[in-house]
């Protein structure tokens, strides 16, 4: 992965006026250490336990983070496992 990746992704949800999280059976990719700028905004990532994949950080930044009412714009999709041994043939 590129080592503006961090970066990137955080800097596009901290634009959003709407966070859409889709998630399924994988937690994300965990980068080897936060690589990121020294710009205050992202101060809290410094300080964020290590460990976290760029997805657990995108869905802090962009429903837990922001001000109240940031949650009531972000909206969350979970794939079921069961999903994948439903019988789709079945219903033809």
């Amino acid at each position: 992965m590129a080592s503006r990746t961090l970066e990137l992704c955080l800097s596009e949800v901290s634009k959003c006026h709407l966070f859409v999280g889709i998630l399924g059976d994988r937690y994300g990719w965990v980068p080897a250490k936060h690589d990121i700028p020294s710009a205050p905004e992202f101060d809290w990532v410094r300080e964020y336990p290590a460990g976290a994949s760029v997805t657990e950080l995108e869905i802090h930044l962009a429903a837990l983070a922001k001000p109240l009412g940031a949650l009531e714009k972000s909206f969350f999709y979970f794939r079921s496992s069961q999903f994948l041994r439903f019988d789709f043939v079945s219903l033809l």
